[in-house]
């Protein structure tokens, strides 16, 4: 038997106030270090992770919770947005930025 990957869409996603909006960042495999921000759940164990440039929001990255580390939370207002589905990636782009700056200071 074969595995098929499943195709996972960004609308397709569970979104939830829980999930939606922690800023985190890969601990495991290609993209280890890289900083992502959860705008889905895709099942109980893996979520979709997007930063706006590699993986945009109409093509997030599914990733294992256990390879990841939170290291921040959107605001209020930043979550209502990626809630919404008419975010952009260049409002991820900025997110991630700003996250990366903070923790650089």
């Amino acid at each position: 038997m074969s595995k098929k990957k499943a195709s996972v869409s960004a609308y397709a996603a569970v979104k939830d106030e829980n999930t939606v909006g922690n800023i985190v960042v890969s601990l495991a495999g290609r993209d280890a270090g890289r900083v992502f921000v959860t705008v889905g759940r895709a099942d109980t164990d893996t979520v979709l992770l997007a930063d706006g440039k590699v993986h945009t929001v109409s093509d997030p990255k599914k990733k294992k919770i256990k390879h990841l580390t939170i290291i921040g939370r959107a605001t209020d207002a930043e979550i209502s947005a990626l809630m919404s589905e008419t975010v952009q990636d260049s409002f991820l782009r900025r997110l991630v930025r700003r996250y990366i700056a903070e923790r650089l200071n």
